[in-house]
């Protein structure tokens, strides 16, 4: 099984969300409206074929950024795929956080709580 399809089959059988829900979901992560929550969550759909009704705010960041585990053979085009995804997830983060207003230091999110309470600026 290949990188991308180990890591969406995470996510399987998980009901995905209405942006309502998701709203519900991530209340604890920062208090924001719909289409900042969607901005901050598009990412993990555009990189990861990962639809943001399908995360969870205590979804662990380990699932997007850890190194995939591959065979020999196609270990070199999941490590290049891998980061460059990373590379996105990172800049994403960073871009928002610019347009905000806020610093360029943060500590590495542990949960997509935390990456959406970073990107909005409301945990640092």
């Amino acid at each position: 099984m290949g990188w991308l399809k180990e890591l969406r089959a995470h996510f399987e059988g998980r009901r995905e969300l209405a942006p309502a829900g998701l709203l519900d979901e991530f209340a604890g992560a920062a208090a924001v409206d719909e289409r900042e929550l969607l901005e901050c969550l598009r990412i993990f759909d555009e990189e990861y074929g990962v639809p943001p009704g399908l995360l969870r705010a205590s979804d662990s960041i380990r699932i997007f950024t850890t190194e995939p585990r591959s065979s020999v053979i196609s270990w070199l085009f999941d490590r290049f795929a891998y980061e460059d995804r990373l590379s996105e997830l990172d800049h994403h983060l960073a871009s928002l956080r610019a347009g905000r207003g806020l610093g360029d230091a943060f500590p590495t999110p542990e949960t997509i709580g935390d990456y959406v309470g970073l990107c909005l600026g409301t945990s640092d």
